[in-house]
C-alpha cells in the first residue's frame, strides 16, 4: 500500500493540525461505511438500522452497509423505509471470530441467495466450528458477493477460489500484515461502527456482560467493540486516518459495485422448482403428503389446504416451505 507524503507527515503534526478543515489538505474524504452493526446484532449493537442510516445521511455519507452479525434481520424494515432514507443502504452481514471479522456484501440477487445459505450453515454449526464452516462455504457460495476480512485463513481460501476479496482495515488500524501483500490483496477501509454516539459505550458494555455471563466491571476489552466505534463524520476519518487514503478509495469503489436493491417480493432466495413457480411445486408435494397421511382427500382437507396454500402464496413464503 502506497503512503503519500502527507500521510507520513501527519504523525509529526501537532494535535491542533488535525482540526484544520479537510478541504485545505490533500486527503481523501470517504463517503461510505462498509461495516456497521445495528441493534439487530443481538447483545452487540445499540441503535436501530434506520437510525444509523438517518444519522449517516446527516453526517454526509452517501452509502452505508448494515452488516449485522450473521443475520439479515434489518432487511425488511430498511426496504419499507428505503425511499425516505438520506443514505443509500448496502446489504450484507458480518461473521465475527475473536478479534477478526469477515464482512460479506451483496452485489446481486445471486449473492443474496448465497449469503442466506452461508448464514443458515453458520447457525447450524456449534460455535467452535463456525470458522471452518465459513471457510468450507466459500468455495461454492462466492458468486455475487464481496468479502472484506482480516482473517488470514478465510482470505487465503477466498483467494484460492478467485473470489472478490479485500483485506479489511477495521479494528486493528495498524500496518497491514505481510501476508496481505503475499496474497496480492488490496486493503479496504471499514472501521468498526456499533454505536451512534460515544456515550452509548456503557450500554454496549452492559450488553456484552449479559452475552458473556460476567459483571460489567469484569468484561474484557476484547469482548467489546472499541470505545471509538461510534459514527464519526467522513471528515474525521479523512483527517485521522489519512494514511489509509488508498484503502478509503477502494471502499468507495466497492460501494459503487454493491447496488443490490431488495424489493417487497425479496423474502427468500429463489428455489429451483423444475421451471415452474414454487407455489405449484409446494401444492403438488402438499397434496401428495396429504394422500400419504389421510389415505384420501375429502372436501374438508381440500378446503383447509387451499386456505393455507393461498395464505403462503399471498405472503410470498412458498420458497421457504
Amino acid at each position: 500500500m502506497a503512503f503519500s507524503s502527507f500521510s507520513i507527515l501527519r504523525f509529526a503534526l501537532p494535535p491542533w493540525a488535525l482540526d484544520i478543515p479537510c478541504w485545505t489538505l490533500d486527503i481523501f474524504v470517504m463517503r461510505t461505511l462498509l461495516d456497521v452493526q445495528s441493534s439487530h446484532s443481538l447483545l452487540w449493537g445499540i441503535a436501530s438500522p434506520l437510525d444509523m442510516l438517518r444519522r449517516a445521511g446527516e453526517l454526509g455519507y452517501s452509502s452505508m452497509a448494515i452488516t449485522d452479525h450473521a443475520n439479515l434481520y434489518a432487511l425488511p424494515s430498511i426496504v419499507r423505509a428505503m425511499k425516505g432514507l438520506p443514505c443509500r443502504p448496502i446489504f450484507g452481514a458480518s461473521f465475527p471470530n475473536g478479534l477478526c471479522r469477515t464482512v460479506v456484501l451483496i452485489e446481486d440477487a445471486t449473492g443474496y441467495a448465497n449469503l442466506c445459505r452461508i448464514i443458515t450453515r453458520w447457525h447450524a454449526e456449534p460455535k467452535e466450528a463456525r470458522e471452518s464452516c465459513l471457510v468450507a462455504c466459500i468455495g461454492e457460495l462466492t458468486r455475487g458477493l464481496i468479502f472484506l476480512s482480516d482473517n488470514e485463513a478465510v482470505l487465503r481460501h477466498l483467494r484460492e477460489h478467485k473470489a472478490a476479496c479485500f483485506y479489511r482495515v477495521g479494528r486493528s488500524l495498524t500496518q497491514p500484515p505481510v501476508w496481505m501483500n503475499e496474497l496480492g490483496l488490496q486493503s479496504a477501509f471499514a472501521p468498526d461502527v456499533a454505536m451512534l454516539r460515544p456515550e452509548e459505550y456503557e450500554v454496549h458494555r452492559l450488553l456484552r456482560a449479559i452475552a458473556t455471563g460476567r459483571r460489567v466491571d469484569t468484561v474484557s476489552a476484547d469482548a467489546c467493540c472499541l470505545p471509538s466505534a461510534y459514527l464519526h463524520s467522513p471528515e474525521h476519518y479523512a483527517r485521522t486516518f489519512s494514511v489509509y487514503a488508498d484503502a478509503m478509495r477502494t471502499s468507495e469503489a466497492i460501494a459503487e459495485r454493491v447496488r443490490f436493491v431488495p424489493t417487497q417480493a425479496t423474502i427468500f432466495p429463489p428455489c429451483p422448482t423444475r421451471d415452474r413457480p414454487a407455489i405449484a411445486e409446494l401444492r403438488e408435494r402438499a397434496y401428495a403428503g396429504a394422500v400419504t397421511r389421510y389415505g384420501e382427500i375429502n372436501e374438508a382437507v381440500t378446503t383447509r389446504m387451499e386456505y393455507e396454500l393461498g395464505l403462503i402464496e399471498q405472503k410470498g413464503f412458498a420458497e421457504y416451505f
